[in-house]
């Protein structure tokens, strides 16, 4: 998979707050539905998600824009956990992976998937698996021609990976973007004698 889709090449996600609010309006939703609803919000919030523009809307406006009403109450609640310093994302850049996590699991509304995705995609942490995550699974399965992506095969084939889980992850996500997941995959490399 590596040899197909060449060296991998990426930034990390610089607004730690826009990064988590979009990750809470993507729970549970496909990812057009996502960007159809985090459009709307950006286009709310005058062309850039912060805490303050979510501040000024009311709770009709983020209901007018696709949010469900637990989806409003996670964000008001991370605004108010930021507000009273109880939540601190410059802090979480200095903490360990686990203690990274915990912290994120703290947040009302976030759970071990939104968790992972903001330590691989913005804290750019190497060994963070996603076990559960729908793409990830769905690469999993393909790569290793199995029906067998429980989260048990998956921790057994991801010993090997450590400590560069997180790459894993980002390859496995790049090769469905660039829709190889639906071809079989062959892993036999064409000699250029």
């Amino acid at each position: 998979m590596i040899y197909r889709l060449g060296a991998l090449a990426y930034d990390v996600y610089l607004d730690d707050y826009e990064f988590l609010v979009w990750q809470i309006v993507g729970q549970m939703i496909s990812n057009q539905a996502t960007l159809k609803i985090g459009g709307r919000l950006v286009q709310a919030c005058d062309g850039r998600i912060t805490r303050d523009a979510i501040d000024m809307l009311d709770d009709s406006d983020l209901r007018e824009v696709g949010l469900s009403r637990p989806k409003i109450t996670y964000i008001r609640m991370l605004n108010e956990s930021i507000e009273a310093g109880l939540f601190d994302f410059s802090e979480l850049r200095t903490l360990d992976d686990s203690s990274a996590r915990e912290k994120l699991l703290s947040l009302h509304g976030v759970g071990e998937w939104t968790a992972a995705m903001y330590l691989i995609f913005v804290l750019d942490r190497q060994d963070v698996l996603v076990p559960t995550d729908r793409v990830f699974v769905q690469t999993f399965k393909w790569l290793y021609e199995t029906e067998d992506a429980s989260r048990g095969a998956i921790l057994e084939r991801a010993k090997k990976w450590s400590p560069y889980r997180s790459i894993v992850a980002r390859y496995f996500y790049l090769a469905d973007e660039r829709g190889l997941t639906r071809d079989r995959l062959s892993l036999v490399f064409e000699s250029n004698e």
